[in-house]
């Protein structure tokens, strides 16, 4: 995990540097750490046909935003979720594991024209990282995207706040071991996934610096 920290620390320093350099006087790109919650989710087992429930859980994360033309931006989207995901049949050993979602995406945003409030459309893909916390952790790196509605709000040039509903998938391939290491006897696969897409709903609002 440390690797990641230092990773995302020098990707937020660049940008910021690189946006004060060439764009320091048109305060038109962002950057937005968020706090939300995440809602839904669940994958799916194939022999046993049951299926591992995420629960609804508080995310967090970052997204830095680049104007393009117009009202179009660039949008880079880091996002974590720290959750469980419940089995719904008795018969496993390890009915309940701890979850880690993480997702780094890439997309656009379009607003719509207005002044203090400007309405918006957003969409990115990209890759999300899921990890298990169970006696031997396993962990799989799937495609996903994402879809979102929602407004700024900019009182002033330099702060806003952003709030925003979206719409999350995962398409989780049928060769993945994520839950391996829980089934029936502490080895094996006796949980096979099946290849389909996790839906998740998030809503989240957070603080925009412009620079």
């Amino acid at each position: 995990m440390r690797h990641h920290v230092i990773l995302k620390t020098l990707f937020v320093l660049l940008t910021l540097s690189a946006g004060s350099t060439t764009l320091a006087q048109t305060f038109e790109n962002e950057f937005t750490p968020y706090l939300g919650y995440r809602m839904g989710g669940s994958f799916e087992a194939t022999d046993s046909l049951g299926r591992y429930n995420v629960a609804d859980a508080d995310s967090y994360g970052f997204i830095v935003n680049f104007m393009t033309r117009n009202q179009a931006q660039l949008e880079f989207i880091y996002s974590k979720q720290d959750t469980v995901a419940r089995y719904d049949r008795l018969s496993q050993n390890d009915p309940e594991v701890g979850l880690e979602l993480e997702s780094y995406e890439l997309g656009g945003v379009y607003e719509f024209r207005g002044q203090m409030v400007r309405p918006y459309v957003a969409g990115t893909v990209g890759a999300t990282h899921v990890s298990t916390r169970s006696l031997e952790s396993r962990s799989d790196t799937f495609l996903s995207g994402s879809f979102g509605l929602g407004v700024k709000i900019r009182p002033d040039d330099r702060v806003g706040v952003r709030f925003e509903v979206r719409l999350r998938g995962v398409v989780v391939s049928s060769s993945s071991g994520l839950f391996c290491s829980t089934g029936t006897g502490g080895s094996g696969c006796s949980v096979t996934l099946a290849g389909n897409v996790v839906g998740q709903v998030e809503t989240f609002g957070g603080v925009v610096f412009r620079f």
